[in-house]
């Protein structure tokens, strides 16, 4: 709903859900079917920064233990890991889903400033 930030933290009353159905996601990398979960373990102080031609992954060095973790409780093919918001990027990456039911990623930035760094919410190898 707001192209810029920060925004306010506000709900909306009978707003249509933000995302719908998950079709060809990540979710479906991602999702125990059996159990109805998905999991993106979140590593506290990891910052994904992204700026041109490189993509920073920053773990914070007590983390150790929660970084082999993930590690360990990662499917074969896929790890994936959830991160926190970066108070130094300048813009963050968000999904938005399309009315007929698509995905595209977006940036959202500070209004009339350019965007040098931009955090992620997660990342996958």
């Amino acid at each position: 709903e707001f192209r810029y930030y920060p925004a306010p933290l506000v709900s909306v009353r009978g707003r249509k859900p933000v995302y719908g159905e998950i079709g060809h996601t990540i979710m479906n990398v991602l999702a125990d079917f059996k159990n109805y979960t998905y999991a993106l373990p979140t590593i506290r102080g990891l910052v994904i920064h992204m700026s041109t031609g490189r993509t920073d992954i920053l773990l914070p060095k007590n983390r150790y233990d929660a970084v082999l973790k993930a590690l360990n409780t990662s499917n074969e093919t896929v790890l994936a890991l959830g991160s926190n918001f970066s108070l130094s990027a300048d813009s963050h990456l968000v999904a938005i889903q399309g009315d007929d039911g698509s995905y595209q990623t977006q940036a959202i930035n500070i209004l009339n400033k350019e965007r040098k760094v931009t955090g992620a919410s997660f990342v996958v190898f």
